[in-house]
């Protein structure tokens, strides 16, 4: 992929975790140019209209259409903020803004669901809401890391004193410092030891601390805290712990969430990966059937792994190519997806929204339905079908607007309307041509019998005449 391009990308990331504007220097860094060079990619971006330059000292970088022009909206990029997970999100604003510290959050749910991204999703909201502010901290450990050695845990936790333990020559902050003012967020908390479970809710408690080694002084930090498991919490937290946790909420498995999201997903994940290769994708419709329809203990994790690879497949052989075919043998499932030679675009110039999936399974069935109905119509009853299946959309939108599907369901759909007409086109033409070549044949038929008939009625005269 072109360098110029990789900045693009780079700055679209920054965009997406608030992270903008950005000077040529920090952005150098962040994709491994020079600042020079950088500076040159900038500029062509400039010319492209894809960037904007903020003067001052430093010169700042940002996008032409960035976060700081329009209206944030919170989880803008969690899919199913507006659908079934909308009591999740409506909860973890409500932890975010309880004054004066917020509540902290436990999320659970099996691995690969996005426990780790809504963790950043409630960071980026805190921020965009000004509970925090944007230059507080977003901190992570992984208690899986340190099952094993909770003492260490304990002292990447709290810090440590010098002389604490052999190695520990000079004085350590811990995260619990580090994060003071923003969030630290505590993955696979089940790992975290009974003792450490103590520590940490003492300090929830009284807002201090000690590091190890320390018998005296105290330390005190402002610290928001989120948590993820995989596991029942009754099963793996102490009680007293438990109860120090405000708010719980639980993120389904990919293959539970609506069909419309599980859609979305998919969509985003090609979207991102079309971004990287700045090249049009054209997926076949059997691959987002089996993606839509793929029930892996990976979940979401294992749905991105799944596209990433097949785009990588895809890419490896049509490099050369304006645009990459997404199709089945490029794709590795268990189950193999048949390819129907019907393709879904995905443009990776274009700003897809895919939060807006404000539709349930409902409607998704209804206008399934109507496209069914009107595929499996006759070929002489299809403009019959036609206008009952424009009144049936028009009655339905009294309910709800179509055009209020989320992006990727909406152009799934006008591709299956497209799809059926033109088939029904097709078919007509055909029957016109048969009908054209029965009416010839009927009217060759005809013609033929009536010489046949003035031959015979020929021959019977002169049959008469020769005989009288």
């Amino acid at each position: 992929m072109e360098s110029k391009y990789e900045v693009l990308t780079k700055l679209n990331d920054l965009n997406y975790s608030h992270s903008l504007p950005i000077n040529t220097s920090d952005l150098s860094q962040q994709v491994n140019l020079s600042r020079s060079v950088t500076s040159h990619y900038l500029n062509q971006l400039l010319e492209d209209g894809l960037v904007v330059k903020l003067e001052g000292r430093p010169v700042l970088w940002d996008l032409t259409e960035s976060k700081a022009k329009k209206e944030v909206l919170p989880f803008n990029d969690f899919i199913g903020s507006n659908g079934s997970l909308k009591n999740v999100v409506s909860q973890c604003e409500a932890a975010v803004n309880y004054p004066p510290n917020g509540l902290s959050i436990i999320i659970t749910g099996n691995s690969g669901v996005g426990k780790s991204f809504l963790a950043k999703q409630i960071y980026n909201y805190a921020v965009s809401s000004k509970s925090i502010p944007s230059s507080a901290p977003f901190l992570t450990l992984n208690c899986a890391d340190y099952a094993n050695n909770p003492e260490l845990l304990s002292s990447i936790l709290f810090g440590y004193v010098r002389g604490a333990f052999t190695g520990a020559n000079d004085d350590k902050s811990g995260l619990l410092e580090q994060a003071d003012g923003g969030y630290l967020f505590l993955d696979e908390v089940h790992r975290l030891s009974s003792e450490n479970q103590e520590k940490l809710f003492s300090f929830i408690d009284s807002g201090s601390f000690m590091r190890m080694g320390e018998n005296k002084q105290t330390k005190t930090s402002k610290v928001r805290f989120l948590f993820a498991t995989t596991e029942k919490t009754d099963d793996v937290l102490l009680e007293t712990f438990r109860r120090r946790i405000s708010i719980a909420v639980h993120l389904p498995d990919y293959h539970n969430r609506p069909r419309n999201e599980r859609l979305s997903l998919i969509y985003s994940i090609f979207y991102h990966e079309a971004q990287k290769m700045q090249k049009p994708l054209r997926i076949d419709d059997g691959v987002i059937e089996s993606l839509i329809n793929l029930k892996s203990d990976g979940n979401i994790g294992r749905l991105k792994n799944i596209i990433k690879v097949s785009c990588a497949n895809a890419y490896k052989d049509q490099k050369p190519n304006d645009e990459i075919k997404i199709q089945s043998d490029s794709v590795i499932l268990k189950q193999k997806s048949s390819d129907t030679g019907n393709f879904v675009d995905i443009d990776p110039t274009h700003q897809y929204n895919f939060s807006e999936v404000s539709i349930g399974d409902s409607y998704q069935k209804k206008i399934e339905k109507i496209i069914n109905d009107l595929s499996s119509s006759d070929v002489n009853s299809f403009q019959f079908q036609s206008k009952k299946a424009i009144h049936d959309i028009e009655k339905l939108e009294q309910s709800v607007k179509i055009n209020e599907l989320d992006q990727p369901t909406f152009l799934k759909f006008q591709k299956q309307m497209e799809k059926v007409i033109e088939r029904r086109l097709v078919l007509k033409i055909l029957l016109i041509l048969v009908q054209s070549f029965l009416n010839f044949i009927v009217l060759i038929l005809l013609c033929l019998w009536r010489t046949w008939i003035n031959l015979i009625k020929s021959y019977r005269a002169f049959a008469h005449d020769l005989f009288m």
